[in-house]
């Protein structure tokens, strides 16, 4: 059967105890607060990829998302929830412009845009904003290169748009036959060479449908059959090579484009050019050397509906939270938009990609090694979790300690201060998820041992040799903490050391850091007690 246990929240709190050392002059040592994202404010970094992940990828609106929380006792305002994306948006743009950067490199990319519906306060209603996505999918041809998408913000649809969102490419680009794109064709184009286009055939064949459902015209029954031929050469070659391609297009593909183009000519001279039939014959026909494009590179495909695909999120979120709140929040939207899908595209869960990618920001991730954050690059690990390539270094931060008191730190864990600098995060995670359950059992073990059981026990190891060790029942073998308030080891004039060992918990460790110094003040008065009699 199946079942399903609801998503609870739960309250995080951080407990930094201050220590110092009777016995040296290094003052009060407290450990250093975990890195977040947005310093002194409430969400983790798994809180804010939840409401990223629910807005831009589930399409749940904050206003909702604040009426679910609600739910659960929690209550948190649209508006906390908007400042919180806004942020996440902030710190993720460096990770988006390098994911544009990269795309940029291809040899051909797809582009359309889609409205974005601003408010527009002064105005008291909305205003209509762009967001223009430039993608990359060579899947169907078997390309090296990994799917990827960013959508760029501009306030409205002009052709400068593009250009600016373009510069640095100088490939194929693949799109509709809106004229704005004109400008990227000529010698005067800015930020590059001029760029060779393959209009889109899916926007050809719909012309004709338009008319064939309204009319039930024979002329685009007769368009779209041979259209249809043309598309099923491309079904049949779809996940070859791009030779493989190139030579099916030229032998097969090549003599049906061409009788198109024939038959096209014919029906523009019987056609009268007003009417709604000949006004779409003359959009094929404006744009008909570019539909041939596809002919003479088997790189290039067909139509642009892997972009029209990706804009589909777009518009689920459009309908159901109507609109950004200002241009801003149109940037935050293309930001996080662009590394929800692409991470989709390549199979990588957006959730765990954010959250993980949004705690490696938090805790410094260098600007040299951005490239491991981009969502081609997150891998699953063994525990089921997903990562991005980046060293695990958020503890190294918060234990920037060198003496035996990072143990009382790392407490939790039950790894020496050395272990840990050495573990990855897939390590710690498995170790802090499974072995902290058995720690937890342990340490109420050792709970339920009275004072008097204690101090018999270490008692009587010391009374044998100047150091001893308390046994809890069920002792996990590894794990090992030591004294604190003596810098982790107590040490009078003849060599004394003091280990505690077992599974403890934090509120038990006041009653053993007492019974320890209590212990080493009776051993360090009984060597005295033998120095004064001269006994060694």
């Amino acid at each position: 059967r199946l079942d399903i246990v609801p998503a609870k929240l739960r309250v995080i709190v951080t407990v930094r105890p201050k220590y110092a050392c009777r016995h040296c002059t290094d003052g009060v040592t407290q450990a250093l607060a975990p890195a977040r994202l947005i310093e002194r404010a409430l969400p983790t970094e798994g809180t804010i990829a939840h409401v990223l992940v629910s807005k831009y990828a589930d399409h749940c609106p904050l206003y909702r998302q604040s009426q679910i929380l609600g739910r659960t006792g929690i209550d948190i305002h649209r508006s906390t929830l908007a400042d919180w994306v806004g942020k996440a948006a902030f710190h993720l743009g460096p990770v988006v412009d390098r994911l544009a950067e990269h795309l940029k490199t291809s040899t051909k990319l797809f582009m359309d845009e889609t409205t974005a519906p601003i408010l527009d306060p002064g105005r008291k209603k909305t205003k209509t904003g762009y967001l223009w996505a430039l993608a990359r999918d060579d899947r169907n041809w078997g390309g090296d290169d990994p799917p990827g998408v960013v959508f760029f913000y501009a306030p409205d649809r002009r052709g400068e748009n593009a250009e600016k969102f373009l510069t640095g490419f100088d490939g194929i680009l693949q799109l509709d036959g809106y004229p704005g794109y004109n400008r990227l064709t000529r010698t005067t184009r800015k930020g590059g060479e001029p760029i060779v286009v393959a209009h889109c055939w899916a926007h050809a064949r719909r012309k004709l449908k338009e008319i064939h459902d309204r009319d039930k015209s024979e002329i685009a029954a007769e368009g779209l059959r041979q259209i249809a031929e043309i598309y099923a050469i491309e079904k049949d070659i779809r996940g070859t090579s791009p030779g493989q391609r190139l030579s099916a297009r030229k032998t097969r593909s090549a003599p049906l484009v061409a009788a198109f183009g024939d038959w096209l000519q014919t029906q523009r001279i019987r056609v009268s050019a007003k009417s709604r039939l000949g006004e779409k014959l003359a959009y094929i026909h404006r744009h008909w050397d570019d539909l041939q494009t596809f002919l003479n590179d088997g790189c290039v495909e067909i139509d642009s509906n892997q972009v029209e695909n990706l804009i589909r999120p777009i518009a689920l979120n459009r309908k159901n939270a109507l609109f950004a709140g200002h241009d801003e929040g149109g940037k935050a939207w293309g930001r996080i938009a662009s590394l929800i899908e692409t991470a989709k595209i390549n199979g990588v869960e957006p959730f765990a990609y954010l959250k993980a990618t949004l705690e490696a920001i938090a805790t410094g991730h260098p600007k040299n090694k951005i490239d491991d954050l981009l969502p081609w690059n997150f891998k699953p690990i063994a525990d089921g979790l997903q990562t991005p390539l980046t060293k695990f270094v958020f503890f190294r931060k918060r234990t920037g300690l060198s003496s035996p008191l990072d143990h009382v730190h790392l407490i939790e864990c039950g790894f020496s201060h050395s272990e840990l600098m050495g573990m990855s995060e897939a390590e710690f995670c498995f170790w802090r998820d499974e072995r902290l359950e058995y720690d937890q059992l342990v340490a109420k073990a050792i709970k339920k041992q009275t004072k008097a059981a204690r101090a018999a026990a270490l008692a009587g190891a010391l009374a044998t040799g100047g150091s001893g060790a308390l046994a809890a029942p069920g002792e996990v073998d590894g794990a090992r903490y030591v004294n604190p308030r003596a810098g982790g080891t107590t040490t009078v004039s003849a060599p004394v050391t003091i280990e505690i060992k077992g599974n403890v918990d934090r509120d038990v460790m006041p009653d053993l850091e007492e019974l320890a110094e209590r212990t080493a003040d009776k051993i360090e008065e009984r060597i005295r007690e033998s120095q004064r009699r001269g006994h060694d």
